[in-house]
């Protein structure tokens, strides 16, 4: 069951990146998460991968998963608005992205 988000991620990701193929000029505004933060994102979900492997019996709780919870939103809302077109949007969801964050290391 704990592998759902990281199934989750990995569709939105890609989705992401299908949607910027589209649109490239979408990208300069999201160039910190696909250039950055989705490679954190893969490397955090692989270490996650590993510790699971050792006892994957043990379920995991949602609190230990909200990390991961809050990056596939990020994403999925990403995603929502390069759909639309709409930058002042795309702005607004990076802003969000860098307060979550913050949150996240602080």
């Amino acid at each position: 069951a704990q592998a759902r988000v990281f199934w989750d991620l990995a569709a939105a990701s890609t989705n992401l990146r299908n949607e910027v193929a589209r649109a490239p000029d979408m990208i300069t505004p999201l160039r910190k998460i696909i250039f950055f933060y989705l490679p954190k994102m893969a490397e955090l979900s692989l270490r996650w991968a590993r510790l699971s492997a050792q006892d994957p019996f043990t379920e995991v709780g949602a609190a230990d998963q909200q990390e991961f919870h809050s990056y596939l939103s990020i994403l999925e809302n990403a995603l929502s608005v390069c759909k639309m077109r709409r930058h002042d949007e795309l702005e607004r969801v990076m802003a969000a992205f860098q307060t979550q964050l913050r949150r996240l290391d602080g």
